[in-house]
């Protein structure tokens, strides 16, 4: 699930984020806003990776590896949050 401690707005067709306690910008494109949008709501990494897969062309494991990569990338920045640290899963 997203993190709490941040503000987005949309810029050019991107997501601009930024994170409160670090005061650092995250910008993500199209496919990064679409597993934003899912985020919103508590759900499993395997609900990313399966609603990305009936939207987007390559195979399962190409979609679950760039799915983790920009999640994990998400917590580094402290987007997002795993069940029980305050906010919905992504595990």
């Amino acid at each position: 699930r997203r993190g709490i401690d941040h503000v987005q707005t949309e810029v050019g067709g991107q997501t601009m984020m930024v994170v409160g306690t670090q005061g650092r910008d995250f910008a993500v494109d199209q496919t990064g806003q679409r597993i934003w949008g899912i985020i919103g709501q508590p759900c499993h990494v395997g609900d990313v990776v399966a609603a990305l897969c009936a939207e987007y062309d390559g195979t399962e494991a190409e979609c679950a590896e760039q799915t983790l990569t920009f999640l994990e990338s998400l917590r580094a920045h402290g987007l997002a949050v795993e069940a029980g640290d305050g906010g919905a899963r992504v595990d």
